[in-house]
């Protein structure tokens, strides 16, 4: 993975970066309530889990927003999170098509895919937040779980997709094959990529698009030396 291959594997990640600041935008001036990411330090660090390249937004949910919306505020909240999964997906599929040597350019069904692993991976990843307001137990058992059992096979789930064509399940497999060898690197590299989402997302009026872009670039540049290696 040369410095040119980086390169064209950052565009689609500064696209989407401008995807994640106008998704921040339109978010605090909607009337749904939403979290803002606050400074980088703060007595103590944070880690931005993530299981997709979709990167880290300055606005996010407050537990059980979503509960008591009306119809057309959720289906609004909805959209927009849709909207951004898609853009995800199509960012990363773009990416590790230029990342990884000989990878063909993805076809609609592998972006049709990538945006079921984007959302599967949102879906896994949020409701900790709301765990954690909840009850402190049932976070230290998911969060082991989650962090050394799943997400480090997501990682890799991406870039089979692409370079493989297979299905989200033979996907999966081939994975788990891939990470036998280098599971704890791999974890490693999913805490770093998380703190530097942190850091990139509080930046002072551009977080969104610095979380995302380089949220997203980072997590997509350690799947694919993970699924090369």
């Amino acid at each position: 993975m040369n410095v040119r291959d980086r390169t064209r594997g950052l565009l689609p990640f500064l696209a989407l970066g401008v995807a994640g600041w106008l998704f921040d935008l339109i978010r605090l001036r909607d009337p749904v309530p939403a979290s803002v990411a606050s400074g980088f330090y703060d007595g103590q660090v944070t880690v931005h889990l993530l299981g997709f390249p979709s990167g880290v937004q300055a606005t996010g949910l407050w537990p059980g927003t979503l509960l008591g919306l009306r119809l057309p505020y959720l289906l609004e909240v909805l959209g927009l999170y849709l909207a951004l999964h898609a853009a995800a997906a199509v960012a990363a599929g773009l990416a590790y098509s230029r990342l990884l040597p000989d990878a063909p350019h993805p076809t609609p069904a592998v972006y049709a895919r990538l945006f079921g692993v984007a959302l599967l991976a949102t879906a896994l990843v949020h409701p900790l937040f709301a765990v954690a307001s909840v009850e402190f137990l049932l976070v230290v058992v998911y969060v082991p779980v989650l962090v050394f059992g799943i997400l480090p096979r997501l990682l890799l789930v991406g870039p089979v997709l692409v370079a493989e064509r297979v299905g989200v399940r033979a996907a999966w497999h081939a994975a788990n094959r891939r990470l036998a060898d280098q599971h704890g690197r791999v974890v490693v590299g999913l805490l770093l990529v998380g703190v530097a989402a942190d850091a990139l997302v509080c930046a002072p009026m551009a977080g969104g698009f610095f979380g995302t872009a380089g949220g997203g670039f980072a997590y997509a540049v350690l799947a694919a030396r993970a699924y090369v290696a």
